[in-house]
């Protein structure tokens, strides 16, 4: 899925959401409001749905979609609304809040699975790879937790050559410069050797001893070469 400006407002707006908005996550914002004794629903604005544009979800279910679109224009409708009052009535807010979160769960469920898929392929291309070397191999599960996703499950590969250990271990969907972030590390210290990004339709491999932090395909064979590359550790 394209990280698109609506997904980056969403999320933005997610991570100011009243304790019982999401998934039970807390905000900093929100403790402090209810510390000096003020009410800012700050992510009731348009600003929080700015850039939606339905054809930039083309490729996902028509009803879904159509629930998407409905839930942001009634979320709008609301916000063009409370310009009227000084102080935003308890019910505006809630109903702005049931149609704000509606959007984030349909998004959020989308983003999580085209994630976990293009995880499931970096992994399978590397296992297969490596089982292919001789080497030995280990799928797992990890859970990770970000704003606007939540907790969600996703893989995470352990494989064992000859003379090293390493994990390729799932670190986040949202980075910069990238949509998805993946880190190669080295047991026992588990010291990061090099990250995998997805970005624009393939994964790609950054070096942490690049002076001039250039990317390459990743490739299986890549991949190979680089655990071949490894010292045991003690």
């Amino acid at each position: 899925m394209v990280l698109n400006e609506f997904v980056r407002n969403l999320r933005l707006a997610s991570q100011v959401l009243p304790e019982e908005a999401l998934n039970n996550f807390r905000s900093p914002l929100s403790t402090i409001n209810e510390f000096v004794g003020v009410r800012a629903d700050v992510w009731l604005s348009p600003r929080s749905v700015d850039g939606f544009r339905p054809e930039d979800f083309g490729n996902k279910p028509a009803a879904e979609l159509k629930k998407l679109e409905t839930h942001v224009n009634a979320f709008l409708d609301l916000t063009n609304e409370i310009s009227q009052f000084k102080r935003i009535p308890p019910a505006t807010s809630k109903s702005g809040r049931k149609h704000l979160e509606a959007a984030i769960e349909i998004v959020r469920r989308w983003i999580v699975a085209d994630w976990v898929a293009d995880l499931n392929w970096l992994m399978d291309s590397a296992a297969e790879a490596a089982r292919t070397a001789g080497w030995h191999t280990e799928e797992l599960n990890k859970v990770v937790e970000e704003s606007l996703l939540g907790k969600y499950a996703c893989p995470r590969l352990r494989v064992r050559s000859l003379d090293a250990e390493v994990y390729l271990d799932p670190v986040a969907y949202f980075g910069a410069g990238g949509k998805g972030i993946v880190d190669l590390l080295h047991v026992p210290t588990f010291e990061r050797i090099c990250s995998f990004t997805f970005k624009d339709g393939q994964w790609r491999i950054w070096s942490l001893n690049s002076r001039n932090s250039k990317s390459r395909p990743f490739k299986p064979s890549a991949f190979l070469q680089i655990v071949k590359s490894l010292k045991p550790k003690i």
